[in-house]
């Protein structure tokens, strides 16, 4: 009767002591992802920034020109 009861207090340590492990690797693995989650965050962000910055920019155009005309003014377009 001894060795069972000593057979499952080693087993219910054992278990525990793994319960332990698995949570220490989960909480682990859960802080690497927030991390990398935070890190994409600020990267889309900071994207989106130049993205709407590169968006506002005016648009230029090639433009041919005739024979004889050296001299081009331009005004830029409005803006709706």
């Amino acid at each position: 009767m001894r060795a069972i009861w000593r057979d499952r207090r080693a087993l219910r340590a054992t278990v525990a002591a793994e319960v332990r492990r698995v949570g220490a690797a989960r909480a682990d693995q859960e802080g690497q992802l927030f991390g990398r989650l935070e890190d994409h965050a600020r990267r889309f962000r900071s994207w989106q920034a130049c993205q709407q910055m590169f968006a506002r920019q005016p648009l230029w155009y090639p433009v041919a020109l005739p024979d004889g005309i050296d001299r081009v003014d331009v005004m830029p377009a409005a803006r709706w």
